[in-house]
């Protein structure tokens, strides 16, 4: 519930960009900048929740998190200008880290590796549904009120799941050796952890980051109306939440490199081939995006988890960090070439390099030998 009313609040920015933009009386490029202050410190925060959580569980540190999400989130509601909604939205990305990647955590601590995958998909439905909520009501919102309405809606979510989360805290005990910045620091020195969080990084710089001025596309490019393109991004969700659900069945048929291969490959035929698809027909392209998105990175995820089995907390957290930071990035240089030189060259430099990026992520992120039982040994 907590991810899904995370996913909710970010998207609701994303469908109505331009509306946001026009109402604080800034360029989209400029406004753009909103969605790299809550992806940059999502990655950096997730760090300090990942040593906090291997040291007194994850469940704990998201029920503080909780509160601190619908106090800060609500400040959006009143920004008057960029700057400030800027720093509003930087202050809910860092406590946003808290509750993606601590559940991932949790069900890398509860769950055996063979059946891992199956759950974590389950998880992403969750996100997907939060998701299609925020593009559907983002949409809907912009277009008969505000879009001021999405940060208060998100902020009062979040407020009726604190007392729940204080009763199930416990659900998951300390790491024995959470091992802290040492942890972290021993896998940034390891060359197989450093080329998966790399790839991760660059997944997060094209197709998280491409997918953010999606909505943007459809209104300046395409003319849409709000109301349609929250319509239509929300479609691309429900095929995210459909595959994810069928992600058992999947995982049997395909091997884990091909199920990257296939994603990515997915990701980078849809950019392409929004070039040539305009209006209500780009939701051909996005569904098939939604379903690629969740083949490759529920995968990468997967392998997440497992990275460092003794400190998952650790392995998770610089995860998120490769992912974000390389979303926030992602997210800023693709706001200046869209400057310079329009949506166009967006969505080539997503499609090539992502393309580029399926040929050689499936040797870079495999781990170093199957997970056995052993690695499975109990945190409940």
């Amino acid at each position: 519930m907590t991810t899904f009313v995370v996913m909710m609040d970010g998207r609701m920015i994303v469908t109505v960009l331009p509306d946001v933009a026009r109402d604080l009386g800034e360029s989209v490029p400029a406004t753009g900048l909103i969605l790299t202050a809550y992806l940059v410190p999502y990655g950096v925060f997730s760090l300090v929740y990942g040593q906090l959580a291997d040291r007194i569980g994850p469940l704990r540190v998201v029920a503080g998190a909780s509160v601190a999400f619908a106090a800060v989130t609500a400040v959006a509601v009143v920004a008057p200008d960029l700057p400030t909604l800027a720093l509003a939205r930087l202050a809910t990305g860092a406590i946003a880290a808290a509750f993606f990647p601590l559940a991932l955590m949790t069900v890398g601590a509860l769950v055996p590796y063979a059946r891992r995958q199956h759950v974590i998909a389950t998880l992403t439905g969750a996100v997907a549904t939060g998701t299609i909520a925020g593009a559907a009501l983002g949409g809907l919102l912009a277009e008969v009120a505000s879009w001021r309405l999405m940060p208060a809606l998100a902020a009062l979510l979040m407020a009726a799941l604190i007392v729940p989360l204080r009763r199930v805290r416990s659900a998951v005990a300390p790491t024995a050796h959470p091992g802290g910045l040492a942890a972290q620091r021993a896998l940034l020195r390891d060359r197989r952890a450093l080329a998966f969080y790399g790839v991760v990084g660059i997944e997060g710089a094209l197709a998280f980051a491409g997918q953010g001025f999606l909505g943007a596309l459809l209104h300046e490019r395409d003319g849409l109306p709000y109301g349609e393109i929250g319509v239509i991004l929300g479609l691309e969700a429900v095929v995210t939440l459909i595959v994810s659900r069928q992600m058992g069945r999947l995982r049997r048929m395909v091997s884990e490199d091909a199920a990257i291969v296939l994603g990515l490959g997915g990701l980078a035929l849809s950019f392409g081939a929004l070039l040539l698809v305009h209006g209500r027909l780009a939701v051909l392209p996005l569904a098939l995006m939604g379903g690629a998105f969740v083949l490759c990175h529920t995968t990468f995820q997967t392998r997440a988890t497992e990275i460092a089995p003794d400190r998952r907390g650790a392995g998770v957290s610089l995860f998120v960090l490769a992912l974000f930071l390389g979303s926030g990035g992602g997210t800023a240089l693709l706001a200046a070439l869209l400057g310079a030189a329009g949506y166009t060259a967006v969505l080539v430099t997503c499609g090539a390099g992502l393309g580029a990026l399926a040929l050689v992520a499936p040797p870079l992120t495999r781990l170093r030998a199957a997970p056995v039982a052993g690695a499975d040994r109990g945190t409940r």
